[in-house]
């Protein structure tokens, strides 16, 4: 995992109009614990129902990379998230495994799963999916599985040269989130889906217990986007 207060200032340039939450996954920066799935997901949770209390009534974006782009997909999945952009994704840890060892049986090895197109099979809000020709990690075909089972077609840019570590260097990187912004922006939707939003939290009581106990760092106040590290 990237050190996500490195990128403060790019994300700060990109929305300036925004506010931004940088998380740090658990044991990096100034965050404690150790990350697992079962953990991220509830603190994610957390941050998200923070952030809304702070910012009544305003629209709250999710940026999620790698590995968050996991963690985005379950809480896109819990809250009321009005955009969602999705950097380097996967289908499920599994499923992307499987194109790195195709031999093993990594549904028995794997304890994290991070079922993303599972996650996101009923999310309908606007998608951006961000992902390079020459990702080594993220195989492309489990990127492609995500893409064909979200219910509603996202923006999807592939920057053909880039690789998963530097995708966040590339110009086409800056510009899709940008362009993501202004297209919220130009929509003129300001509030959020409220009868959404309730259902979703009427879904999800189950989770208070778990949210509660979650400990987060905010990391910068600059826009109404919350963002996952990598």
């Amino acid at each position: 995992a990237e050190r996500i207060e490195a990128n403060r200032m790019d994300f700060a340039r990109m929305f300036p109009g925004r506010s931004v939450y940088l998380v740090a996954y658990r044991g990096y920066g100034a965050s404690t614990g150790a990350p697992s799935e079962a953990a991220l997901v509830p603190d994610a949770l957390a941050v998200f129902d923070h952030v809304r209390t702070r910012h009544r009534g305003q629209r709250i974006a999710v940026i999620g990379r790698s590995l968050g782009s996991g963690v985005a997909s379950q809480l896109a999945a819990r809250r009321p998230v009005e955009r969602l952009a999705l950097v380097t994704p996967f289908d499920s840890m599994t499923g992307a495994a499987k194109a790195h060892y195709p031999i093993f049986p990594v549904d028995w090895l794997l304890e994290e799963r991070y079922e993303s197109a599972q996650a996101l099979r009923a999310f309908r809000e606007p998608t951006l999916i961000l992902h390079g020709g020459r990702d080594a990690i993220v195989p492309e075909e489990s990127t492609a599985r995500l893409i064909g089972m979200l219910p509603a077609p996202p923006q999807v840019v592939r920057i053909d040269d880039a690789d998963h570590n530097d995708i966040g260097m590339r110009n086409e990187f800056a510009e899709s989130l940008i362009g993501m912004e202004r297209a919220a922006v130009d929509s003129g939707d300001e509030d959020e889906v409220t009868a959404a939003g309730q259902a979703i939290d009427e879904r999800n009581e189950e989770l208070d217990a778990e949210v509660a106990d979650a400990g987060f760092t905010e990391c910068n106040d600059e826009s109404d986007s919350s963002s996952d590290d990598e």
